[in-house]
């Protein structure tokens, strides 16, 4: 099978009952198991509890789900699906009016955003079907984590040691505007909170996404990037953190960090995104936003895109940030090299 490229057009279309074969195939590829574990054999199929997941696909008036397909592939390259299991059954079970959602892609055109695609194509799927919310669970240690939460699920616990995550599908309108000059002193006054609570153990603090970027429209939550000794000593200190105000999200989809956010009256205003220092993943989110501040034009397009985005997602803020990943990572190497250029030039 021929890579494929991850610009290629990816068409979504509804998935069918005559799709149910190859639904057979997706809901085998999705039962992922951390590596070197080789996939599970295609009995498990035959299991009961497996089986719910897929059978009879298309007859049941909750089934909701779509399929992918571009061009240079022989047949779609994978799915996203989702339907009603009632009666507490269904690893994911919340109620008997949320459904539960599977997701899989062809191993050769997995890691290209194709996923990302997919989901979102499933959940507005889910959001015209009449839905409220959607839950599935997912392995600990599948990268797809990351994903997810972009998509906007949050983790409401665990099931048999796998996450079971679940997203609103009920549009609620995000704050977004133009550039505030009152955003660096909305970050020092928060950074100065932070050194009072955490005294020593803070080395730096970083202002970072698009706030930090002069003359881009954002939305107006400060984000900031606190640099610590020892993550197990800011470990030690979540419960005074909460306390204070903060929300811990743990790593929430990133290895090394510590997530946490602050509210005022329920409108979000801080995302701190804490890392010990010296780890390797602070130069891209420090590069980014610097490479925008010294290069306009990039700010400029940006910023237009934020607006577009905007445009078309005034009130579901998991699509407006997902909507910018791609531009984001294919902005970041060249920003990450920028960086590294200047940093060795100014030592």
């Amino acid at each position: 099978m021929r890579a494929s490229r991850a610009d290629e057009v990816l068409r979504i279309r509804p998935l069918r009952a005559e799709d149910q074969r190859r639904l057979w195939h997706w809901l085998h590829v999705s039962l992922w198991d951390p590596p070197p574990a080789p996939m599970r054999p295609k009995q498990i199929l035959d299991a009961p509890h497996v089986r719910v997941y897929a059978q009879d696909w298309g007859r049941r008036s909750g089934d909701v789900g779509v399929t992918g397909e571009i061009d240079q592939a022989a047949f779609p390259i994978g799915a996203c699906w989702m339907r009603l299991i009632t009666g507490g059954a269904g690893l994911a079970y919340i109620d008997d009016e949320t459904p539960q959602l599977g997701i899989a892609i062809e191993p050769s055109y997995q890691r290209m955003g194709h996923g990302r695609r997919l989901m979102i194509g499933a959940l507005s799927a889910a959001r015209a079907h009449g839905y409220r919310q959607v839950a599935l669970t997912v392995h600990p240690q599948n990268p797809a984590v990351r994903m997810y939460e972009e998509c906007g699920f949050e983790r409401r616990g665990l099931r048999n040691g796998y996450h079971l995550m679940a997203t609103t599908l009920v549009h609620r309108p995000y704050a977004f505007s133009g550039y505030s000059p009152r955003w660096p002193a909305a970050f020092a006054e928060e950074a100065a909170r932070l050194r009072v609570l955490l005294g020593a153990e803070v080395v730096d603090i970083h202002h970072i996404g698009s706030t930090s970027v002069p003359g881009i429209a954002a939305k107006p939550v400060i984000d900031m990037l606190p640099l610590v000794r020892s993550l197990g000593a800011l470990d030690r200190r979540t419960g005074m953190l909460q306390r204070a105000g903060y929300r811990a999200w743990g790593e929430y989809g990133l290895a090394g960090r510590r997530y946490f956010t602050r509210d005022r009256e329920a409108v979000r205003t801080h995302n701190l995104h804490f890392y010990q220092a010296g780890d390797p993943d602070v130069e891209r989110h420090l590069a980014f936003c610097a490479y925008l501040r010294e290069h306009p034009s990039m700010r400029d397009a940006y910023a237009a895109l934020k607006r577009h985005i905007h445009a078309m997602h005034p009130d579901d803020v998991a699509a407006y940030a997902s909507a910018k990943t791609q531009w984001i990572r294919g902005v970041e190497p060249v920003a990450v090299e920028w960086y590294r250029r200047r940093r060795r030039v100014s030592a």
